[in-house]
């Protein structure tokens, strides 16, 4: 067989360092989306409201999220704090990569991550006008993660100890 018949592949550790960053991302993610529902467990403590507690946990992330924009005036102090506005984004982004297929050049190891609405093509972001690294956005993405995990965990902690002052 000559080389011609034998075409060259890209190096499959692209493939798997894309599959790990996603994984980070991912994982990430669910952080943000627990910490949105704890956090509408906490706006709507009466027992009488159990009933729409359960049912607004089983709901879609981008509903539990509208729950959670709606109930910001009922303690506008804490939430204002905890980008509930950029929450959507976030999970749009996120929706890119984890619903995403990684098109892979099997030649030069590029990827495209294309997706039922757009695509990230030759490692162009929808975020960025320059060409990037598509691992370097997935690495951005899930500190993103991590960063709004952290306000709205400090959100959560301010319930926690609200009423300490009341206490004996």
């Amino acid at each position: 067989m000559s080389d011609i018949d034998d075409p060259p592949w890209a190096d499959p550790g692209v493939k798997e360092a894309y599959a790990q960053a996603l994984g980070r991302m991912l994982v990430a993610f669910n952080a943000v989306e627990n910490e949105v529902s704890g956090l509408i467990m906490r706006l709507i403590p009466q027992p009488e409201l159990a009933p729409v507690r359960d049912r607004l946990r089983a709901e879609p992330f981008g509903r539990r999220l509208d729950t959670l924009l709606s109930l910001r005036n009922t303690h506008p102090a804490p939430l204002a704090t905890c980008g509930l506005d950029t929450l959507k984004a976030l999970a749009a982004r996120r929706n890119h990569f984890a619903h995403g297929f990684m098109d892979q050049n099997p030649f030069d190891g590029s990827f495209a991550i294309v997706s039922g609405k757009q695509t990230t093509q030759g490692f162009q972001s929808h975020l960025h006008s320059a060409p990037h690294d598509g691992l370097a956005e997935l690495d951005q993405l899930t500190q993103d993660c991590d960063t709004a995990f952290d306000r709205l965990r400090s959100v959560s902690l301010w319930f926690d100890f609200d009423d300490l002052d009341g206490e004996a």
